[in-house]
C-alpha cells in the first residue's frame, strides 16, 4: 500500500489505523470517508444535512 501511495503523483492523503489489523479502523474508516466526500464535494462539514 504505501508504495502505490508513494509512487501515486497526484493529490493524496493516507490515514493509518494503529488497530484492528485487516478491519482498517472499523466504524473510524467509515467517519473519515463521510467527512472525505464532504471535502470533495465542497461541502462544509455539517452544511447540507438536516
Amino acid at each position: 500500500m504505501f508504495a502505490a501511495y508513494n509512487h501515486w503523483q497526484g493529490p493524496k492523503e493516507i490515514t493509518v489505523w494503529p488497530w484492528n489489523n485487516h478491519e482498517g479502523g472499523g466504524g473510524y474508516q467509515s467517519e473519515e470517508q463521510v467527512r472525505y466526500l464532504h471535502k470533495l464535494l465542497g461541502e462544509g462539514e455539517g452544511e447540507g444535512r438536516d
